[in-house]
């Protein structure tokens, strides 16, 4: 699926006003896994160089956008000094808030870019409307039939 570059800065001039956050980390969207456990990762230096790293291949935006969110919850934890590291990685305050604020934020910015839910049918789709087309997709023949 390709990522349209104008969505996601569109995205973050959005959450950077909503979350207050004063310096925006580095942003790498990546093809790969290479350096992710999961679908996305905040790096902390210590020169306060921030990286967000955020697996795009294949992945729908409004969910890249959501990754994009998590993560950015994290920066802003750090800026304001509530993020300790390590972070648990499932569960506790840090995690559960980033989690909560990432979901709010992503259903706030659909209601206010709804055209993003109006999208070109996944391949999926495609498959399940041309199979229900298909005698006896619905109803199977029984053996013997």
């Amino acid at each position: 699926m390709e990522i349209k570059e104008d969505e996601v800065i569109k995205f973050l001039k959005f959450i950077k006003e909503y979350l207050n956050i004063s310096k925006m980390p580095k942003i790498v969207l990546q093809n790969n896994r290479k350096g992710l456990v999961t679908t996305a990762s905040y790096i902390v230096n210590e020169d306060g160089n921030n990286i967000i790293r955020v697996w795009s291949k294949n992945r729908h935006l409004i969910d890249i956008l959501r990754s994009l969110a998590h993560e950015l919850v994290h920066h802003k934890q750090k800026e304001s000094g509530s993020l300790i590291l390590p972070i648990q990685d499932i569960g506790g305050e840090i995690e559960n808030e980033a989690n909560s604020l990432a979901g709010e934020i992503i259903k706030k910015y659909i209601y206010e870019n709804k055209y993003l839910l109006e999208s070109k049918k996944t391949k999926s789709a495609l498959l399940i409307e041309t199979l229900s087309k298909i005698p006896y997709f619905d109803n199977p023949p029984k053996k013997g039939s």
